[in-house]
C-alpha cells in the first residue's frame, strides 16, 4: 500500500504551529480583559458588603438601645472604638462631610458619604434621614 502525497493523514507541523500562534494571539487579547473584569467584580462585591454592613447600623443601635456617631478623621472612618461590624478595605478612603449620628431608636440624622480608591470614587451617596440607607446602583 502506497501513501498518497495528495491526501496525507494528520496535520503538518506548519498547520499545528499556525493554530498555536492564533490561540496565543487570542489569549493575549482576552486575558487583560478578564483581569479587569475580575477586579471590577471584586470591587463591586466589597462595596456591596460595606453597604449591607452600613445599612444594619441603625438596627444595631436600636437593638442596643444606644446611639453612636460615625466620624471621619483625616479622610478615614475612625473605627478604633467602634463596636459594630463595618467592612472597610485597606486602600479605601472614606469621607464624611459631617459626623453621621445614629440615635438609640435606630434613626439617623443624615449626612453624606463618599468612598475613594486611588482617587476613583467607588461610592458617593447622600444619607437621607431617618434611615440613612446606602442604596445600590
Amino acid at each position: 500500500m502506497r501513501m498518497s502525497a495528495i491526501h496525507p493523514d494528520g496535520f503538518t507541523l506548519i498547520e499545528v504551529i499556525v493554530v498555536l500562534v492564533l490561540l496565543g494571539m487570542i489569549s493575549a487579547l482576552a486575558l487583560p480583559n478578564m483581569l479587569t473584569l475580575y477586579q471590577s467584580v471584586a470591587a463591586r462585591t466589597q462595596v456591596d458588603q460595606f453597604r449591607a454592613d452600613f445599612n444594619r447600623l441603625g438596627e444595631l443601635a436600636a437593638d442596643d438601645g444606644a446611639g453612636f456617631e460615625l466620624r471621619s478623621d483625616v479622610g478615614r472612618l475612625n473605627l478604633a472604638d467602634f463596636e459594630y461590624p463595618l467592612t472597610l478595605q485597606e486602600d479605601w478612603v472614606v469621607e464624611l462631610r459631617q459626623p453621621v449620628t445614629f440615635l438609640a431608636n435606630g434613626a439617623c440624622l443624615g449626612g453624606h458619604l463618599r468612598i475613594f480608591v486611588n482617587d476613583e470614587v467607588l461610592l458617593d451617596q447622600r444619607l437621607e434621614a431617618p434611615r440613612c440607607w446606602l442604596h445600590g446602583d
